[in-house]
């Protein structure tokens, strides 16, 4: 299963529930409710993630700040093909999503 996939799994969407629950529907850096997405602090534990260390509420722009803080700082991010690399399953699924990437890039 690659991360795409996993994002569509049962097992996040309850992940990502709880998380929802723990920050009271609310960005957790501003407050707001709109555009919530849940964010992996590390993708060390993809699949496997700690509700309450790995992963934090954020609205929309609070998430891309984080992210744009990370490069920033020069903190380690994970490129996408590294979070692929660290969940996908088979190199076939590789190819598959990569091709999936460079359909959506052009």
């Amino acid at each position: 299963m690659n991360y795409f996939q996993y994002l569509q799994s049962d097992h996040w969407r309850k992940m990502r529930y709880r998380r929802l629950l723990i920050d009271g529907f609310q960005c957790h850096e501003c407050g707001h409710g709109d555009a919530l997405q849940v964010h992996h602090k590390t993708y060390e534990r993809i699949g496997k993630e700690n509700v309450d260390t790995d992963l934090v509420t954020l609205c929309a722009r609070c998430h891309n700040d984080e992210h744009r803080r990370q490069i920033e700082e020069k903190r380690p991010v994970l490129s996408r093909r590294e979070i692929l690399r660290s969940v996908v399953v088979t190199e076939e699924d590789f190819i598959r999503v990569k091709d999936e990437f460079r359909y959506r890039k052009k």
